[in-house]
């Protein structure tokens, strides 16, 4: 699939100047640089889970789990959905009882 994008000549000569300083055609330099910057976007969230200590004991312990050979695997992402589904759900501290399909305290 493509799509086109319209540009001021001036912003499409830039993005030649660049490609072809890259080496690279137009298309492959303006797709690795929309990679870059979606990369740039995520990592702005990374670095909240990075300051979050019982995020990172969690994600230690499946990394251990791993290597120890204890981690569970699924077969296609169905499987896994249908084990999250049968798992119970614990009620968070702070919320009132599910009731009625529905939390109490949900508006």
């Amino acid at each position: 699939m493509s799509h086109s994008v319209t540009l001021s000549d001036e912003t499409y000569d830039l993005l030649a100047r660049l490609a072809k300083s890259t080496g690279k055609d137009d298309a492959a330099y303006l797709a690795e640089m929309v990679a870059a910057a979606w990369e740039a976007a995520c990592a702005q969230y990374d670095a909240a889970f990075e300051r979050d200590e019982s995020w990172l004991a969690g994600a230690q312990e499946a990394l251990d789990e791993v290597a120890r050979g204890e981690a569970q695997h699924f077969a296609s992402t169905e499987e896994f959905i249908e084990h999250l589904d049968s798992a119970p759900i614990a009620e968070p501290e702070g919320r009132l009882p599910m009731q009625d399909g529905a939390h109490a305290d949900a508006r």
